[in-house]
């Protein structure tokens, strides 16, 4: 990073929360996934951002004199085979993950929750009669409906 040297805490938070905001401004307004040249621009446009972000704190005095510092190409190349390895391991994961995800949910799951067969009945927990076909609790309650009115 920044030339083999760790930058300092205020543009780490800096670039992270430009590249979240990045992210997140995406996220929203994308409702599908971005195929492979949007994934590129947009890895792109996110490490312009970093580098700006990190060089704009470190060197805040000779960036108001000088301008922004060149770039050199090694640091350009690096950059884009960053862009590009980041690339290839994104769509290797959106094709991975699912398949991945859904074999640990079959793994877990007949742990988590068991077949309905071994499961208790709460009904056969308590042992009751059934009071639906006991004469003596349907008599009290007659079959006799309301008297009819006379005329």
């Amino acid at each position: 990073m920044a030339d083999g040297v760790l930058p300092d805490s205020g543009s780490l938070v800096l670039m992270i929360a430009a590249c979240a905001a990045l992210g997140a401004t995406v996220g929203t307004a994308v409702r599908r996934s971005p195929g492979p040249a949007a994934t590129l621009g947009l890895l792109a446009a996110g490490q312009v951002l970093a580098h700006l972000c990190l060089s704009a704190l470190d060197d805040l005095p000779a960036m108001l004199h000088h301008g922004v510092a060149p770039a050199s190409p090694f640091m350009i190349a690096m950059h884009v085979a960053a862009t590009g390895v980041t690339a290839g391991a994104l769509r290797v994961a959106e094709a991975v993950l699912p398949a991945l995800l859904t074999a640990i949910v079959a793994l877990v799951q007949p742990v988590l929750d068991p077949p309905a067969a071994e499961c208790p009945r709460l009904d056969r927990l308590v042992p009751a009669r059934d009071a639906r076909r006991d004469r003596h609790t349907i008599a009290p309650l007659g079959t006799r409906g309301p008297p009819v009115m006379a005329r």
